[in-house]
């Protein structure tokens, strides 16, 4: 049972850690590549800010890419911080430490 909750803690972050750095991917790249000023001839006419003020300008489709992977990109960090506790809960927990018998404890055997 522990391993299926290995698994599913390990599915978990690694979809929320993708779901996160694929917006940041898209940013850096978008922010790299696209023009910063409207290129009608291209069709990069719709203005996105991207990567800390830049704008830049996009074709309606390279928008609406941007936009889901933002939305999706807010639910990265829930699925992320749900694998991590899936995994905290699922390790191997070790035994409680248990008291020595009475002829053994230093301290009974003293009187």
């Amino acid at each position: 049972m522990k391993g299926v909750a290995r698994a599913i803690a390990v599915a978990s972050i690694l979809l929320g850690l993708f779901l996160v750095t694929r917006t940041l991917r898209l940013e850096r790249q978008y922010g790299a590549a696209m023009p910063q000023s409207r290129d009608s001839a291209s069709g990069r006419i719709m203005a996105e800010v991207v990567s800390h003020d830049t704008t830049v300008y996009v074709t309606e489709a390279e928008a609406k890419v941007l936009d889901t992977s933002r939305v999706y990109s807010t639910f990265g960090w829930p699925f992320a911080v749900l694998g991590v506790l899936l995994a905290v809960a699922s390790r191997t927990r070790r035994l409680p430490f248990e008291a020595a018998p009475e002829s053994e404890n230093p301290w009974t055997a003293r009187r």
